[in-house]
């Protein structure tokens, strides 16, 4: 007997002593656990002993099949179906039985109580209680799709439809039924779409595809799939549809269709620097495909012209001859486009007409509207700029400007590699008749070429094949090219290929069979031949003799190494920018962020100041005057912060040494800092003994008025800030800065000391110029800073410095 779930015995016992019917708890495999009184008294059970009782279910003639116990397990009821007498005896033929599952409070279902019950007069056969049941299954189900349900009967009339018809509709059900289908769903342009879904299904059975919907003033793409119903005596009753609301997917589909379109362009763009030795042919094929990615109506590149000092249009598209002109105007010094070269910073109009002074802008189909510039520049230098423009207004996004600086980088490479090219063609021509030797040798080497079809038979061969290999045409057209090869590696050759049907490309080495059924050591190359409508035609084969690719090896190495160079340098220029870039905007917003607020607190105090000197004495005059003091002494410190980053940045931070005392070095700065923040409590604690370092005394004191400032800013007022000295070792001096301020998070601390990143700059109101400039002084000292802190409970910075330098 399987082992019964958690339920209250009490409860159970009652129900099974005192319902009227008989009632019967079984598992979830149908095995039985109880039976009360009645239900032994129905069955015939008092006269017969335990080890005689069925079991189960199935073979108390409960459940009939598989299928009801695991309607059951989801949680579906059987009602009032008769019982199967032949299973006990041909007893009970007058009673019904209902099989429902008991549920926990998380909804699993735990058990299955069957009810035995007096069957009325009329008796319902086990085949129509199941078809009952079933339709109330089947409609049930059809309620909880989330696609919408409905039939249509002969004379395509609606009589039934389920709610997510109704929510995919945007109607209401009530009084739909019993109208045509044409009349509730209208095909966008397929008038009589719904005839021909209606005579397919009844031709085939069923139908399927899309169409194109109006509803509730909108469109929608619905997909379609219809099934023809019949009865048992094969008559046809109507169809079923089952519809999908697709207009998303749709939407998606186009979206990513665009999308691999525009990266398909972009692709094409990085090659085009391999493709093209003329700047300008180069440049102008960039800017086509530019303008398709943009799409935009016009557009121009402008590059900085060392001899006149100004930006010259180099490529135009789009514009007049006197819209060109007008560029070029605008390109002058103080104009937009020359500030664009200037600043780094793009120039993003959406409506022309609304600039005080504006540029007509000529475009060859009419005056342009809105304009999107962006600087092209290396890692190293600008070089000018790429407009774009449109005759619409408001068409560029900050999408847009994001995509276009990406493509200025392109042109960027492209300029650089022009350079690049011109100094490696002069390098080429020193090289004289050698050079022009390889030259012809290289780019005369043949290959054999072979095309197969689907099965691998040969299509096509070229003279070269002849030479090679001794093959003529008419040898080997129709013959299967892997007889072609050695037996000895017929097999590896065939196994390697045979599941190339995507554009990748399998090269190998082999030995192939000459006219005269000789061996000769080819290299092979398989590629599979171009799609036509997604489907694999065949694939072509390069064959190429190993004796003469041997002889050219060293020919290559050669060149690949000049190439690889030359690819390292630009990805690393590339690479630099993007750095660069990043860079940039995360010390503007540093900036910012340390300057902004001091500035303000001057302005202010500059304000009170002027407004109230008529009535202030002088003794308070002097404290405001020194009140300014200490915050333009603040600011001054902010802004050699900013002057020691670059030096940071170019491994220029220099360091003074000498032997000085560390701990009046400490209580000096401790002093002074005390002087600046009135509103909270500093204290110091030295050892007994005095500290003595060879430092640089200046670099030190900046990195303690950094880490007080710092504790001041994120410490409440009248909070205790404790600055420590100590000794670690024989030659080790550690400082502590301990505050009771906000504190960080776990997030927050581990990126506390690494390079300044915008992204991380925003997340950690912590990490500032100040900080950062510590940890680069304390390393250049040969130290080390720690960070420990807990969010809201403060924050505690300590540094080691060697005291022998």
């Amino acid at each position: 007997m399987a082992k019964r779930m958690d339920v209250d015995e009490r409860l159970i016992e009652y129900i099974l002593q005192d319902v009227e019917e008989g009632l019967i708890l079984a598992d979830l495999n149908g095995d039985i656990l109880r039976v009360n009184g009645q239900a032994e008294s129905i069955l015939g059970w008092k006269e017969v002993s335990l080890k005689d009782r069925p079991k189960n279910l199935f073979s108390l003639g409960i459940l009939k099949r598989q299928e009801e116990l695991d309607l059951l397990h989801r949680g579906g009821k059987i009602l009032n179906a008769p019982l199967d007498a032949e299973k006990w005896g041909g007893k009970g033929s007058d009673l019904l039985f209902s099989a429902i599952p008991l549920t926990s409070a998380q909804g699993d279902v735990r058990e299955i109580a069957v009810i035995l019950k007096s069957s009325p007069k009329r008796e319902i056969s086990a085949e129509e209680s199941w078809r009952e049941w079933g339709r109330f299954f089947v409609a049930q189900i059809t309620e909880n799709l989330q696609e919408a349900v409905f039939y249509i009967d002969n004379r395509g009339r609606l009589i039934f439809a389920n709610q997510a018809f109704a929510r995919i509709m945007e109607m209401d059900l009530e009084g739909l039924i019993g109208k045509p289908l044409t009349s509730i769903i209208r095909p966008v342009g397929r008038p009589l779409l719904f005839q021909n879904v209606v005579e397919t299904s009844i031709r085939k059975g069923y139908w399927q595809g899309e169409t194109e919907v109006e509803v509730g003033g909108k469109r929608k793409v619905l997909s379609i799939t219809t099934a023809l119903i019949k009865s048992e005596k094969g008559e046809n009753l109507g169809i079923a549809f089952v519809v999908r609301d697709a207009t998303q997917v749709k939407l998606m589909e186009e979206g990513l269709k665009r999308r691999e379109f525009e990266l398909s362009l972009i692709y094409g763009l990085l090659s085009l620097p391999t493709r093209f030795e003329d700047l300008k042919e180069a440049l102008r094929e960039t800017l086509s495909e530019i303008l398709i990615i943009l799409r935009s109506e016009a557009g121009s590149v402008l590059l900085w012209d060392g001899e006149s000092e100004s930006l010259k249009v180099q490529s135009a598209i789009g514009f007049t001859y006197r819209g060109v002109r007008e560029l070029e105007e605008e390109a002058k010094k103080n104009r937009p486009l020359y500030k664009v070269y200037r600043s780094g910073e793009p120039w993003w109009v959406s409506d022309i007409k609304t600039l005080r002074r504006r540029p007509i802008l000529q475009g060859k189909r009419g005056e342009l509207h809105s304009l999107l510039a962006v600087p092209i520049a290396s890692s190293t230098k600008s070089m000018g700029v790429v407009v774009v423009a449109n005759r619409q207004k408001t068409v560029y996004e900050e999408e847009d400007v994001r995509m276009l600086s990406s493509l200025a980088s392109q042109l960027s490479v492209i300029i650089e590699l022009a350079e690049l090219v011109q100094v490696l063609e002069a390098k080429v021509d020193e090289l004289g008749r050698e050079r022009e030797f390889t030259r012809a040798i290289i780019e005369n080497i043949p290959s054999a070429l072979f095309l197969l079809d689907r099965q691998g038979k040969i299509e096509f061969i070229n003279e070269r094949c002849r030479e090679i290999l001794g093959w003529e045409k008419k040898d080997v057209i129709g013959r299967t090219f892997f007889n072609l090869l050695s037996p000895d590696g017929r097999d590896r050759v065939k196994r390697e290929t045979s599941s190339l049907t995507t554009t990748q490309t399998v090269f190998m080495e082999a030995r192939m069979l000459n006219r005269d059924r000789r061996e000769v050591e080819v290299e092979i190359s398989f590629t599979p031949r171009p799609f036509e409508e997604g489907k694999f035609r065949g694939l072509l084969v390069v064959v190429n003799d190993l004796t003469e690719r041997r002889k050219r090896e060293q020919l290559e190495r050669e060149r690949e190494t000049e190439v690889k160079e030359l690819s390292r340098e630009l990805a690393g220029a590339h690479r630099a920018i993007e750095r660069l870039n990043i860079k940039q905007w995360a010390y503007l917003s540093m900036v910012h962020h340390e300057l902004v607020p001091p500035l303000n607190l001057l302005k202010e105090d500059v304000r009170e100041l002027s407004r109230d000197r008529e009535s202030m004495d002088q003794e308070e005059m002097e404290e405001r005057v020194e009140l300014i003091s200490r915050r333009v002494k603040r600011i001054e410190r902010l802004v050699s912060d900013l002057r020691d980053i670059s030096r940071v940045e170019l491994g220029e931070l220099e360091l003074k040494k000498k032997w000085v005392n560390l701990s009046e070095l400490t209580t000096r700065a401790m002093t002074e800092m005390s002087l600046t923040a009135p509103n909270h409590v500093i204290r110091l604690r030295l050892t007994g003994e005095e500290i003595y370092g060879k430092v640089d005394s200046d670099r030190v004191e900046q990195v303690l008025f950094n880490l007080m400032e710092n504790a001041v800013k994120f410490s409440p007022e009248g909070s205790e800030i404790i600055l420590s000295l100590d000794k670690v070792g024989e030659n080790l001096a550690e400082w502590k800065v301990e505050d009771k301020g906000m504190g960080m998070t776990k997030e927050q601390l581990r990126k506390a000391f690494r390079e300044i990143r915008l992204e991380e700059f925003v997340d950690v109101p912590q990490l500032g110029l100040g900080l950062f400039i510590c940890n680069h002084i304390v390393t250049a000292h040969g130290g080390e800073m720690h960070m420990e802190s807990a969010k809201g409970k403060g924050t505690t910075i300590s540094f080691t410095i060697p005291l022998e330098g």
